[in-house]
């Protein structure tokens, strides 16, 4: 058995507690998950870099590359008081293509929120992620609220909203932008099968340039409120493409 960690300051717990700053998850391109389901996910996808357990740690998951440690550095890198008694090291899938549908999210913020649309975009056939401005996706409440789909889906990010939306158009890709006025109703649109759904910020929405260099602009219809949860809304643009796109649409 190797010898186990105890000590916060050996070099190796220094590295992976500098993974609770973004700048370092960047320059590294890892991240850190936390319990026995993202940890699993993670090596089912062949994105678990290293499997960290605490000396009490009874579970099932076993790695090559595992580590044992204290209790102490299992706390102070779990991000949550959930008592986890193991703790990965993740990465990301490697980029892929685009797919035929696409989501481009611009300027979500709110962590919980671009977890939930992760969810909903691999439930709905949209495997691929274009995030322009958004929250760093491997924030440890963006990967938690993901549940592992993050492990799944061709996550893109971006500055260049104009550049996208150019290279859409060239590939052949319909844009479908969600916007409140001159818009028309979801219900009416027939979705093209090359197709890229686009949602703005949880408080203002796209940008003019989202909505003006989008092909098509759309709106939710609802009984009385008009303003819908940014992660309720991409699942229910996304849910009505994957109807249509399956031949489920009545």
């Amino acid at each position: 058995m190797n010898e186990m960690i105890v000590s916060l300051t050996n070099p190796k717990v220094k590295q992976w507690l500098k993974l609770k700053q973004k700048k370092y998850r960047l320059q590294t391109g890892t991240f850190l998950i936390e319990g026995e389901h993202l940890i699993q996910e993670a090596m089912d996808a062949k994105c678990l870099d290293t499997l960290i357990v605490s000396d009490h740690y009874t579970g099932g998951l076993d790695y090559l590359n595992k580590i044992v440690v204290s209790r102490s550095i299992i706390t102070a890198l779990c991000a949550t008081e959930s008592k986890s008694e193991c703790v990965g090291i993740a990465t990301l899938p490697m980029v892929q293509p685009w797919h035929d549908q696409i989501l481009i999210l611009e300027h979500i913020q709110d962590p919980g929120n671009l977890g939930t649309i992760i969810r909903s975009a691999l439930s709905f056939g949209f495997n691929t992620i274009i995030a322009v401005d958004c929250v760093d996706h491997t924030n440890d409440k963006v990967v938690r609220s993901t549940q592992g789909a993050l492990f799944k889906i061709n996550y893109i990010t971006s500055h260049d909203l104009e550049s996208i939306y150019q290279q859409l158009k060239v590939n052949g890709y319909t844009i479908y932008a969600t916007a409140l006025t001159n818009a028309s109703s979801l219900s009416s649109i027939s979705f093209e099968s090359k197709c890229a759904i686009v949602m703005g910020n949880e408080g203002n929405g796209l940008t003019m340039e989202a909505i003006h260099g989008a092909d098509h602009i759309v709106k939710i219809e609802m009984a009385t409120f008009e303003s819908l949860n940014v992660s309720v809304a991409a699942s229910i643009m996304m849910y009505m493409v994957y109807q249509q796109q399956t031949g489920q649409s009545h």
